[in-house]
């Protein structure tokens, strides 16, 4: 790729800096601390048009491509790991799929207060024994007349209590491959329990969702019987490449704090800036900064191209996942015993962090994707 950025692409980067901006310190800060969803936040960002930028401009969205996606999550991402994670999952997991698979009587529903982010849309997908395995998801979809009955528990369903729908996937038989339909929220049979307490990106309001004897018009089904299986794989790849760039916007954010920290604090009368070993660590943090936001962009651009970026994606999401975890780390270490203290974001950050080796796909999960290609499995 021409590593350098269009016009347009540097003016979203900049307006979502600055918009991003609100979010960052004390009111990251506490929405982490009460583990809030970011309702406003994302309200916020839908109105520059960033809860449906992958939404194709035929269909009522920006038709961001892939390279200003990354950027713009990336920034919001440097302010706040949860805003990010929700705006991730509402682009790819959301109004995309919707508006690219549902009918026009889904789309008219439930998709415009969705792309203003005045109302978010929950997926899924995973259950207790259906992870990266989808072999293995057990809720069920019985055809009634003009409708379909769904039976069946999901979990880990980012902001679940806090949806107007949610995309929903299941069987409708047993040889064909998983259906997704959109669940009004509110429909009979839904329940969805509290909000799981979760080490890292607080205020998600993950939850598990029960579904019992409820009836959806099939008017709200996502694509054809046994579609849904190639969408998850779509949409997931999306998702990834969208934590390749949580994760740079979270190094970001945590190297800079541990920049500024080097230069305020004092040992033996001088900043430890000047300490080589300081030194030598922030050159290596810099270095797994800059290594993961190339890759980032990189498979970005290979999308934007048309190309398959699957490998690319997981490249990226693999090492940008892993090198967060790195890189948050040593910040603390950099911080020396205050790196501990709940009052300084380089703690948030490192949780943060760890969460996004495993959101949207595990790192062994990326390792598979990539030994496939390379091997020719």
């Amino acid at each position: 790729m021409p590593f350098h950025l269009t016009a347009d692409q540097d003016l979203i980067r900049k307006t979502v800096r600055e918009i991003a901006g609100a979010f960052e310190g004390k009111p990251a800060d506490d929405l982490d601390r009460e583990r809030a969803f970011p309702k406003e936040q994302i309200k916020a960002l839908g109105q520059l048009g960033l809860a449906g930028m992958l939404v194709p401009a035929e269909l009522g969205g920006p038709g961001t491509d892939a390279v200003s996606f990354v950027l713009a999550l990336e920034e919001v991402a440097r302010a706040s790991g949860v805003v990010a994670l929700v705006l991730n999952n509402l682009n790819a997991l959301g109004t995309f799929p919707l508006a690219t698979r549902g009918t026009q009587e889904a789309r008219d529903r439930f998709l415009p207060q969705a792309l203003a982010g005045e109302t978010f849309l929950a997926w899924a997908l995973t259950e207790p024994q259906a992870g990266t395995d989808l072999g293995g998801v057990a809720t069920r979809a019985a055809k009634k007349g003009d409708a379909y009955v769904l039976n069946g528990l999901k979990s880990f369903v980012v902001g679940a209590s806090d949806a107007s729908a949610i995309l929903v996937f299941a069987r409708t038989s047993e040889k064909d491959g998983l259906t997704a339909f959109v669940v009004p929220a509110s429909a009979k049979g839904v329940r969805i329990a509290p909000p799981e307490r979760t080490m890292a990106l607080r205020g998600s309001d993950m939850a598990q969702v029960f579904l019992k004897d409820v009836e959806v018009p099939a008017a709200l089904r996502l694509g054809d019987e046994g579609s849904g299986t190639a969408l998850a794989a779509q949409c997931n790849e999306l998702a990834s490449l969208g934590a390749a760039a949580i994760a740079v916007g979270v190094m970001q954010a945590s190297l800079e704090d541990a920049i500024e920290y080097a230069g305020q604090r004092e040992q033996f009368r001088l900043p430890l800036k000047q300490f080589q070993a300081i030194q030598f660590l922030v050159s290596q943090l810099d270095v797994e900064l800059r290594a993961s936001r190339l890759l980032a962009w990189a498979a970005a651009d290979l999308r934007d191209r048309g190309e398959d970026a699957s490998a690319a994606i997981a490249a990226a999401k693999l090492y940008a996942g892993e090198a967060a975890k790195l890189v948050t780390q040593k910040s603390i270490r950099i911080h020396g015993g205050a790196g501990f203290m709940r009052e300084l974001p380089v703690e948030r950050f490192n949780r943060d962090a760890r969460a996004l080796s495993v959101y949207a796909g595990t790192a062994e999960a990326e390792r598979a994707i990539l030994a496939a290609k390379a091997l020719g499995l």
